[in-house]
């Protein structure tokens, strides 16, 4: 087996979550285009994108709209990406069991399958 350290430093909470949403979208073949990574980032670190406070400094953030996070929205629910939980529209629970607010480390470990032997056969 082959080991390899990679360390990146990432500028803040929203450069460290993007950067593990995309790892994330590429070992999972998620294919998430760029802005899809930066409103999961952004929404991880925030907590929700429900809030209107929140949807605005994304818009400031990004120079973005109100309808482009809705349709960004919309395709991350289809994905099961973002959940609605309580009114609020949040990132999958399941994708963000890290804080974003320190330092990260994952494993990654890929794994080839073993391929099926052919089995002898003695007969004639």
């Amino acid at each position: 087996m082959d080991i390899q350290k990679l360390a990146k430093m990432n500028a803040d909470p929203y450069a460290l979550a993007h950067k593990y949403f995309q790892i994330i979208s590429v070992i999972n073949d998620l294919e998430l285009a760029n802005g899809e990574v930066q409103l999961l980032a952004f929404t991880a670190v925030r907590g929700n994108i429900h809030n209107p406070d929140h949807r605005e400094d994304y818009c400031k953030k990004y120079d973005t709209t109100l309808a482009t996070i809705n349709n960004i929205v919309w395709r991350l629910k289809k994905k099961k990406i973002i959940l609605k939980k309580d009114k609020e529209i949040i990132v999958n629970p399941l994708l963000t069991q890290v804080h974003f607010d320190e330092d990260l480390v994952l494993e990654v470990s890929l794994t080839l399958s073993k391929k099926p032997t052919k089995e002898k056969n003695d007969s004639v």
